[in-house]
């Protein structure tokens, strides 16, 4: 295993997002201080990406990390809350993001009914020196024939007519963007979370996929039943991988699964939804190692104390090796097996 430095210092910033793409290292941040006050409560902070190239040196036999460019995602910045939500990916050429607002014009017909959502593609290929974290002001500005660009921005009516609005509730689960043919992957649950609550066997966890074009209009692909996810959970479900069918059993809701693809090594997060008087809902998880028994089923770890650290904070990741949790004072668990 090799260390390689990143030349990027962590003071003065909060992190929002960190990904490695196509050997493209991205990192989303935000400005420690805010840069404005949005009203008596919240206060609103720049955000910026900066990205980063992978590259194998042949000569030292080592990676290298280095600088290629920096830009804001947001052109107003977003308060820190639980409302103000976005959602990204990238690859080597293009960074996809999704804003969920909430709508805060005394004109709106309510806070929650009516989000304010958008789509923003970058063209991140081209490398640039400027900075504008360093450039507040924006007096220098960007260099004109280089760096990253905007391509096209999706507008809530242009969601709405493509059938992925979200409106009050998210179902957004995995966004993906595909370069060679200029398109956008946006997979999605289409059930409700409460759907089947009180008869588990009206549960359908059924995923949606559209794909849309974001250089050019025309036609988009839709797939109403592709694979099964589980409902959302907020961004850490959206981390999830494409649950089992025939895993889905009705007295367990899915929280996130996590698979190894190499070794096919599944971990499942899981909520009990037991019912009977003074029953305690709880967090399982539930292991299937494809080369353990002869039917291959889903091994349920009974460690109670261990169970309660990792499973805390709703989210879990892992390999064949490792099984990652985080407890309710935020600190990191790693299983080894």
């Amino acid at each position: 295993m090799q260390q390689v430095p990143v030349p990027f210092t962590v003071s003065d910033k909060i992190i929002r997002n960190i990904r490695l793409a196509d050997r493209v290292l991205l990192i989303e941040w935000t400005q420690l201080k805010p840069f404005y006050s949005l009203n008596y409560m919240e206060q609103v902070h720049r955000h910026f990406v900066t990205c980063f190239d992978a590259k194998f040196d042949q000569t030292s036999r080592s990676w290298v990390v280095e600088f290629r460019s920096e830009f804001k995602n947001h052109i107003l910045g977003l308060p820190l809350n639980s409302q103000d939500r976005f959602f990204s990916t990238h690859d080597k050429k293009h960074y996809v993001v999704y804003f969920y607002e909430p709508n805060r014009t005394i004109y709106a017909a309510g806070r929650d009914e009516t989000p304010v959502e958008s789509v923003f593609v970058w063209d991140i290929s081209s490398p640039s020196p400027y900075q504008p974290s360093t450039d507040l002001s924006g007096k220098h500005g960007p260099p004109a024939d280089c760096g990253p660009f905007p391509i096209v921005r999706f507008s809530v009516n242009n969601l709405d007519a493509l059938g992925v609005r979200q409106r009050s509730q998210v179902k957004l689960m995995s966004l993906g963007v595909d370069s060679k043919a200029y398109n956008i992957i946006w997979r999605e649950n289409v059930y409700e979370t409460a759907s089947g609550y009180f008869d588990p066997a009206e549960r359908d966890w059924r995923a949606q996929t559209t794909i849309f074009p974001f250089i050019s209009f025309g036609p988009h692909q839709f797939k109403e039943r592709d694979g099964y996810l589980p409902p959302y959970r907020g961004h850490a479900s959206m981390e999830s991988c494409d649950i089992e069918q025939d895993a889905i059993e009705k007295w367990f809701v899915p929280v996130m699964d996590v698979l190894d693809q190499a070794s096919g090594v599944r971990f499942s997060l899981v909520e009990t939804v037991f019912t009977g008087l003074g029953v305690e809902q709880r967090l399982l998880i539930r292991v299937k190692v494809p080369w353990l028994g002869e039917s291959g089923e889903y091994v349920v770890l009974r460690d109670d104390t261990l169970l309660k650290e990792i499973t805390a904070m709703g989210r879990i990741a892992g390999d064949e090796r490792h099984l990652i949790g985080m407890n309710d004072k935020m600190e990191l668990i790693v299983c080894s097996f």
